[in-house]
């Protein structure tokens, strides 16, 4: 992608993981979840992720560097719905706006007034946690799965098996059954968490949520074709 910050660029992989999510809550199969030869956690976690076909929710971001440096913080809010379809927005200290309807990607970024758009192209070599897919053996092959319990609820801890992952650790908690925090460490030793918070799994999304129109004036960048 073009032109994008350092800020926005660390705000992509939250846009990333909500990928993960939604292909993870279409793509696991009742029958999967009886294969005996798949990891009993990695069936747990896929189980867990199933259940959240939609979801909405307000959430803060921090990324710090090897030292607790803190590299970025931010807030926002972010809907998700089945078939890789998500918005999420940042309200503070930038305010930026990632949409995707399935098909196409926005990245907006209000105070350079421009909009980038481009084909919904998931890059594994970039992105390892996207191989996940929510099919239990493809999580099985790539990722070792662990799992602890703590007064945050249920934790997932995935650990790429390449050596080439970008991503050193990814973990996912859940709390009666919510999830409510992302934590990655990758390879250059920088942490971002996740938290979030007034999530709901409930509700219908309208669809119009997942299309985006650039506000007059803004430099529309448009590498779909």
């Amino acid at each position: 992608m073009r032109h994008l910050s350092p800020e926005l660029m660390s705000t992509l992989r939250f846009a990333f993981l909500m990928i993960f999510i939604t292909f993870s809550s279409v793509g696991v199969r009742a029958g999967e979840l009886q294969n005996s030869e798949v990891n009993s956690t990695t069936a747990q976690l896929a189980a867990a992720l199933a259940r959240v076909t939609h979801m909405s929710a307000s959430f803060t971001q921090l990324t710090t560097d090897r030292t607790l440096r803190v590299l970025q913080e931010n807030t926002g809010y972010l809907w998700v719905n089945p078939g890789a379809k998500f918005r999420i927005e940042t309200s503070a200290p930038v305010e930026q706006m990632l949409v995707s309807n399935g098909q196409d990607f926005w990245v907006y970024d209000a105070d350079l007034e421009q909009v980038i758009i481009s084909k919904l192209e998931v890059d594994v070599g970039q992105v390892p946690i996207l191989l996940l897919g929510g099919h239990l053996e493809t999580i099985d092959a790539s990722y070792s799965v662990s799992y602890f319990e703590d007064e945050l609820g249920d934790n997932y801890v995935l650990s790429p098996l390449s050596s080439e992952s970008l991503f050193t650790s990814l973990s996912v908690s859940f709390q009666q059954s919510l999830p409510v925090r992302i934590a990655i460490l990758d390879a250059l030793g920088q942490r971002t968490l996740i938290s979030l918070t007034d999530v709901s799994v409930d509700d219908e999304i309208e669809s119009s949520l997942f299309d985006f129109v650039p506000p007059a004036g803004t430099d529309i960048i448009d590498d779909r074709f």
